[in-house]
């Protein structure tokens, strides 16, 4: 894998250490360029997170036409701050980027990588959240939403304001904090 990330150091070398994340959070946006264009479908999950069940079934459920899948936030609020400071302009859902499921071939199309980097570049007081506000920002509404249970946050288990929740009720927020298919300790 170093050897495919040769030259990348280059390109985040001046991007912005968001604190803990530190500036190799930012090889995720390379990760796609790793693999021969017969690749279709890449899992991406950080090392944080503990998968309890298989992905196998769950990723030919939720592959295909779509560049990437990711679970949504839960918090209308929160996802509303989120779009006004990356003032990307269209009315979705912030998602968290620790679990990912990449097309690739589209990402490499698309050119996501490079806009993510140029939005960095060009916006770095909007960027709080390193790679993942780079990503929520260039692909804000090119994105499909992943159920909750895919991708339950440590914050998930937090006070919940049943008005403040967003394409979500309580009762599937209930079930995926009683069962999580991958538990994520952000």
């Amino acid at each position: 894998i170093s050897l495919g990330l040769v030259g990348s150091e280059m390109c985040i070398r001046d991007r912005k250490n968001c604190g803990h994340y530190g500036l190799a959070t930012y090889y995720r946006l390379f990760v796609p360029d790793l693999f021969a264009d017969d690749v279709r479908c890449l899992i991406y999950l950080d090392s944080d997170m503990v998968v309890q069940e298989s992905l196998h079934e769950w990723v030919h459920k939720h592959s295909g036409s779509h560049l990437l899948s990711a679970v949504p936030g839960i918090s209308r609020q929160s996802n509303l701050a989120h779009a006004q400071r990356l003032g990307h302009g269209v009315n979705c859902s912030y998602f968290n980027a620790g679990l990912m499921l990449i097309d690739p071939q589209q990402w490499k199309q698309q050119r996501v990588k490079e806009r993510c980097l140029q939005f960095s570049a060009d916006s770095p007081e909007r960027i709080r959240y390193a790679d993942q506000d780079m990503l929520n920002y260039c692909l804000a509404g090119q994105w499909r939403e992943l159920p909750i249970e895919w991708n339950v946050l440590v914050e998930n288990f937090g006070p919940i304001d049943p008005p403040d929740l967003d394409n979500i009720s309580l009762k599937e927020l209930e079930r995926a904090r009683n069962n999580p298919k991958v538990f994520h300790f952000n």
